[in-house]
This record gives C-alpha cells, sequence and structure tokens, in this order.
C-alpha cells in the first residue's frame, strides 16, 4: 500500500476523555489525511464502529 505520507495514527485509546466523537471522529481524520488508523484495546468505540467511520485507507 503507498500512501503519501509517512505519518501513520497509532495506537491511543478513551479518546471520549476528550472528544465526544472517540476514536470514531480520529478515524475519521486519518481517513481525510489518506493515511491509516490503527485501533486501540483501550478504545471507547468498538472496532465495528470505528471501522465505519473510517473513509480512507483499510
Amino acid at each position: 500500500m503507498n500512501l503519501p505520507s509517512p505519518v501513520m495514527v497509532t495506537l491511543m485509546g478513551a479518546h471520549a476523555m476528550i472528544h465526544e466523537g472517540a476514536e470514531e471522529a480520529t478515524a475519521r481524520g486519518a481517513g481525510l489525511a489518506n493515511t491509516l488508523y490503527y485501533s486501540s484495546g483501550a478504545s471507547n468505540a468498538t472496532l465495528e464502529q470505528i471501522a465505519k467511520a473510517i473513509i480512507g485507507p483499510k
């Protein structure tokens, strides 16, 4: 997979403590940046919720 940038959004959890969109919003932002989002086991959202939110590379 060729990505335009070597930067990826990596393991972080508990996003809901900072933003009501939680990991879904972060995953959506990574997609808008055309990069990958890696999910953490400490996520507030389920993998299914995060996958639905991703609009970029999977």
